[in-house]
């Protein structure tokens, strides 16, 4: 049997293991190459090209915004750094957060405005743990 697959009375279930993040790197990729993009964020005058399926999964904020506005593919998000919007765009394709005691604080703010309660928690954990360490 194939790595990923199961059968049963005539059946086949067929799940390649990385299947999720090849599609994400593909997904990444489209983004980065302006494919397929249906949606512009603009963050300080900067725009970046995304995914409106892909915002809305991530974020309260993006899932609200394009429920109400269905006919709109372009927000502007104001009070939030491109940088900390960089990362936070990143772990929407890549599922990966890089966290620094130099950048956390712009990325838990632009998380919460975001709605995405996940980074909230992982951004106030971070913190809390570098101030234990610092006792």
């Amino acid at each position: 049997m194939m790595a990923g697959s199961s059968s049963s009375r005539g059946s086949l279930v067929h799940q390649p293991p990385g299947y999720f993040r090849d599609v994400f790197s593909i997904l990444m990729q489209q983004r980065l190459e302006e494919q397929f993009c249906d949606a512009q964020v603009i963050v300080n005058g900067q725009q970046f090209q995304a995914h409106k399926a892909i915002l809305a999964a991530n974020s309260n904020f993006f899932n609200q915004y394009f429920t109400i506005n269905k006919d709109s593919s372009r927000v502007e998000l104001h009070d939030i750094s491109v940088e900390s919007f960089v990362s936070i765009i990143e772990f929407m394709y890549s599922g990966r957060l890089l966290l620094q005691e130099s950048n956390v604080t712009d990325v838990l703010q632009t998380a919460s405005l975001l709605q995405m309660h996940n980074i909230v928690t992982v951004c106030c954990n971070f913190v809390k743990e570098k101030l234990q360490a610092n006792r």
